[in-house]
């Protein structure tokens, strides 16, 4: 006889496929991010694209947990114990998202993650070195400096060139944003500083006053100052509001080819071919404490975020972390094969990055010296390495 007759179901009216499941995705708080109706064989990026409220670098310092254990990499949601028909809830923890830019002599600026010691972006564009780059303060967007005198902002995300500013006269060694992300500050080759409307690409203000190249320029922490560093030997201090110069610090033997001020503001830190990185009172300009020890000329020097410890950098192709209070040289790092370009503390203080024209970047445990990771992927030396600031999650995390 014939069969039992079935019936004809409209596409449209079809259950969920085989295998579906309801997910809801809550923050630590229980907060619901996003409910889904997911595959058995969704993985963790299947899941965090579809959530809306994660961009970004708050999507990739996010980790998905289910009962306890974390969904890594390409495992499933089956595979990882989410069994159908559940209602399973999955929880979203945020981690450290800690990535460096790098800007190099092959002409690009990279990004990398500190994890995976992989490079998932590369900016491509200018026509000559890329001298340095840096993060906006919310780490949406990098701006690099290049020897084709201009300076380029770039969309972190999709890698895209947002606006070039054009009008040094010379290559630019150096671009920073302001704290708050409104101004960017460039040192030039041309002697000067230009500030800029980091939005429309407006120069808002020239600083004239040193007699030979640039070599980089900083705001203070609370945008209010700047400083600047030359080939003449010196570094100024100038009032961003105003433009004036408030002060020059002279002592280095050579071209000073760093200056940052001090978290707190009222320091400043200098680096030069003569071998020494100096310390400096940003009220009156004196020079309160000379670290050295470099057997060769500093290229590089920061503070730590508490500002307790100094990081140096130097063409003897080591770096040296020196107590700020006593000038004391606590710890010394080799392993470098050229000279050492540039240095950085992460914001919580517990690695070091060091930078080198032998075309890698190093990360340092701060507490014990040893080395970490190596990023190595560009094609010529490398000039600036940053980290990223802090990932701002917002009420995500509460």
């Amino acid at each position: 006889g014939r069969g039992v007759p079935t019936k004809a179901v409209c596409p449209s009216c079809r259950g969920p496929p085989i295998g579906a499941m309801r997910i809801s995705v809550l923050t630590l708080s229980g907060r619901e991010l996003a409910c889904l109706d997911a595959s058995a064989a969704w993985t963790k990026a299947d899941i965090l694209s579809r959530i809306p409220a994660l961009s970004g670098r708050l999507r990739r310092s996010a980790r998905l947990v289910h009962r306890g254990t974390e969904i890594v990499g390409e495992t499933t949601l089956e595979a990882a114990g989410v069994e159908v028909p559940d209602e399973a809830c999955l929880q979203v923890v945020f981690g450290s998202c800690q990535e460096v830019l790098t800007a190099s002599d092959d002409g690009t600026a990279k990004l990398w993650s500190t994890e995976t010691g992989e490079c998932f972006r590369t900016f491509e564009g200018h026509r000559d070195r890329v001298r340095s780059a840096a993060f906006s303060p919310d780490g949406a967007q990098v701006v690099t400096a290049s020897d084709d005198c201009t300076v380029r902002v770039w969309d972190v995300e999709s890698g895209e060139c947002l606006r070039t500013f054009e009008g040094h006269g010379d290559r630019v060694k150096s671009a920073a944003f302001s704290p708050d992300g409104a101004l960017l500050l460039t040192a030039s080759g041309d002697r000067t500083a230009r500030l800029w409307n980091s939005a429309t690409g407006e120069c808002v203000r020239t600083l004239e006053g040193h007699r030979h190249v640039l070599t980089s320029a900083a705001f203070s922490s609370d945008g209010a100052h700047l400083v600047t560093a030359s080939w003449d030997g010196t570094a100024k201090l100038w009032s961003m509001h105003s433009g004036e110069c408030l002060c020059t610090l002279r002592g280095h033997h050579g071209c000073v080819n760093a200056a940052a001020y001090s978290p707190a503001g009222d320091q400043v830190l200098t680096a030069a071919d003569d071998g020494t990185a100096k310390l400096w009172s940003a009220l009156t300009g004196e020079c309160f404490r000379t670290l050295a020890g470099h057997g060769g000329c500093a290229a590089a020097a920061t503070f730590s975020p508490d500002g307790e410890t100094v990081l140096t950098g130097s063409m003897d192709r080591t770096a040296r972390v020196w107590q700020a209070g006593t000038g004391c040289c606590l710890r010394e790092l080799g392993g470098h094969v050229d000279q050492l370009t540039a240095v950085a503390f992460s914001p919580d203080g517990a690695t070091l990055l060091t930078a080198s024209l032998d075309e890698t970047v190093k990360l340092w445990s701060a507490t014990s010296g040893q080395t970490l990771r190596k990023l190595k992927g560009h094609m010529d030396g490398i000039r600036s390495a940053v980290f990223s600031p802090p990932v701002s999650s917002g009420d995500l995390v509460q």
